[in-house]
């Protein structure tokens, strides 16, 4: 005679789901389904090898049949209505093992991170933040790897980081939505960017630029003129400034100011 006494498991779309079965004299049995949002009473009998009898669920009664499988049990519900009538079209069928079903965790969310119209790997992005000690939050960038100068697509520089990084592709000229004429390593600079140098050049000419990881700039394809680094930071004691590698001298006072060097001159506001 078969016996299915015991507890045996599965996995439903809403959590684990238990069926417990304990036997009531020779050949009845009582048991209830639970979990994953669904709570059964059974009570049944054998029928030859096969558990047969009623479920009850809230308001909604079911005929159940378990027959048994290698590794635990195959429970087949159907509604039935109140003539006591099965509704075929409510049939399910619910397969159970011996043991507990291992609760997957949940996947972490997938990283998204676009750098110059590029998205960037999970094992890129992982070596990266290990290499250098920082996290790159998700989001859509631009980056210049020459200068280390980043920020969001379409906007202007929010900082400066490691240069050189091999990550995303290239630079763009429009990669934040600039209309300055103002290009600094191909990219045309947010009007944002052109009032940020204008607190340390007093003038910002239309043209194009290079910047590279130690702060000098120059005419695109020149030679540097100007440490825009020694410039901010000596923006806070005097109006002058002189590099004795160019020869380009910047002085300011108030509105007006001169700019030479090698080659060109220019004066504002006198």
């Amino acid at each position: 005679m078969s016996n299915f006494s015991g507890t045996y498991y599965t996995q439903g779309q809403f959590g684990s789901i238990q069926l417990t079965l304990v036997a009531q004299g020779v050949k009845r049995y009582q048991g209830s389904i639970q979990g994953g949002g669904i709570a059964i009473n059974l009570n049944g009998r054998l029928l030859q090898n096969e558990l047969v009898g009623t479920a009850l669920a809230q308001d909604t009664k079911f005929s159940f049949v378990v027959t048994q499988q290698a590794n635990g049990l195959l429970v087949k519900l159907m509604e039935v209505d109140a003539q006591g009538k099965g509704i075929a079209a409510t049939v399910r069928n619910i397969a159970f093992g011996r043991q507990p079903v291992a609760t997957q965790k949940p996947s972490p969310p997938q990283r998204k991170v676009v750098i110059n119209q590029i998205p960037i790997s999970e094992a890129q992005l992982q070596q990266i933040e290990a290499q250098y000690h920082f996290k790159i939050p998700d989001g859509i960038y631009w980056y210049d790897a020459r200068c280390g100068a980043w920020g969001m697509a379409g906007e202007p520089t929010l900082g400066f980081t490691t240069p050189n990084l091999n990550l995303g592709g290239t630079l763009q000229p429009n990669a934040s939505n600039g209309t300055t004429g103002v290009f600094i390593n191909g990219r045309q600079l947010h009007q944002r960017d052109v009032m940020e140098l204008r607190k340390v050049l007093p003038v910002v000419m239309q043209g194009r630029y290079f910047l590279d990881k130690h702060g000098s700039m120059g005419f695109e394809g020149g030679l540097p003129l100007i440490n825009l680094y020694s410039l901010i930071n000596n923006q806070q004691h005097n109006n002058f400034y002189h590099s004795s590698i160019t020869g380009t001298t910047i002085s300011s006072s108030g509105s007006s100011g001169h700019i030479s060097g090698d080659g060109f001159s220019y004066a504002w506001g006198m």
